[in-house]
């Protein structure tokens, strides 16, 4: 049980020293992610479009 316990305290010692994001970092770099996923996702239909075009032929 003692290590249980020293587990949980080393680990509430670990959190507070962490460096935490403010609340504007976080919207802005969600943003950012949410920004890079639907670009690379439009990317990709469009070349799956474009392959399924010349495909086709092929089969």
């Amino acid at each position: 049980m003692a290590t249980v316990k020293g587990f949980f305290r080393d680990a509430w010692l670990e959190l507070q020293r962490v460096i935490w994001p403010t609340q504007e970092n976080v919207v802005k770099l969600t943003g950012f992610v949410v920004a890079v996923v639907v670009v690379v996702g439009l990317f990709m239909f469009l070349w799956s479009s474009v392959l399924s075009v010349f495909t086709r032929h092929l089969f």
